[in-house]
């Protein structure tokens, strides 16, 4: 078992691709947090980062259990 470069790749693609989809569900609800003023906004943003933290964690213990051949990595 070992990481690497190319695990880590994999990884960041994951965060970013989550977070991207997670923030792009809620523009609309943080458009109108901003509109009103709420604290609506950070906390969606909060929620998103979270996701894609959840998601890149899933994907980096994925890539550091499986090995370098399986075709699932």
């Amino acid at each position: 078992m070992n990481f690497t470069k190319d695990d880590v790749k994999r990884v960041v693609w994951t965060f970013v691709q989550a977070f991207v989809i997670v923030f792009a569900a809620g523009i609309g609800d943080l458009v109108n947090a901003f509109k009103s003023g709420g604290l609506d906004a950070a906390q969606a943003a909060i929620v998103a980062l979270i996701c894609a933290a959840g998601a890149a964690g899933i994907s980096a213990l994925k890539n550091l259990l499986l090995a370098d051949g399986s075709a699932l990595k």
